[in-house]
């Protein structure tokens, strides 16, 4: 019963929080709810997941050694950030390119399981920390480009999500709490593309909903 809590959460509440923002997002062009959505729920998730990553690294690794080794990580994180708030655009092409490793570890635990989970087990949860790190980046992104943002953020989570339901290793309940853990993620991206369809059925900037001004006749 203890091992289903975790997952319910995981799945339940980005649901709940994703069927909250339709609710919300009445107008045509309102996308505000969705991006907003999107947002809090890495901000919960990714913020829950980080403290566990980080407790376990300083636990298993002593201060100095786990300090030396999450600081570059932190360093690689601001820089993403700062760029994805100043050229959103080069920071999501940037990201398509991280993107990558997790899916491709994701589909190497699909062919080989017992190789990959003995190197996870040696490294740490790489896949899951990349996957948020790319999600929490193109977050910020999602500001000025939630289509681009949305899909990547959807594609990183959703693959390896789908990959290790589909493929399960070892234990199939082991199999679906990891994959759970990417649901937030998953549901984030979800978030930031509505945010952009909305986007697209709104007016464009700078219009107006009232009539169009009349123009005088000369002569």
């Amino acid at each position: 019963m203890d091992r289903l809590v975790v997952p319910s959460l995981f799945v339940l509440v980005p649901l709940a929080a994703l069927g909250g923002a339709c609710l919300r997002a009445r107008h045509p062009g309102a996308r505000a709810p969705y991006r907003i959505t999107g947002w809090a729920v890495l901000a919960l998730f990714g913020g829950f997941l980080a403290l566990m990553v980080v407790g376990e690294t300083l636990a298993d690794l002593g201060p100095s050694v786990g300090l030396a080794l999450l600081l570059p990580w932190t360093f690689a994180a601001v820089v993403a950030v700062v760029l994805a708030a100043v050229a959103p655009r080069a920071a999501l092409r940037t990201l398509a390119a991280v993107a990558v490793v997790p899916v491709a570890l994701a589909a190497w635990e699909a062919v080989a399981p017992a190789a990959a989970q003995a190197w996870t087990d040696r490294v740490g949860p790489l896949e899951l920390v990349l996957t948020y790190a790319v999600a929490g980046v193109a977050a910020v992104a999602a500001r000025t480009a939630p289509r681009f943002a949305g899909g990547l953020t959807t594609v990183v989570a959703g693959v390896p999500m789908a990959l290790r339901l589909a493929t399960p290793a070892g234990d199939p309940a082991s199999s679906v709490f990891i994959a759970t853990l990417s649901a937030p993620a998953l549901g984030a991206g979800v978030a930031f593309l509505l945010a952009a369809r909305r986007r697209a059925r709104g007016q464009p900037p700078g219009s107006s909903s009232g009539p169009a001004p009349a123009v005088p006749r000369t002569g």
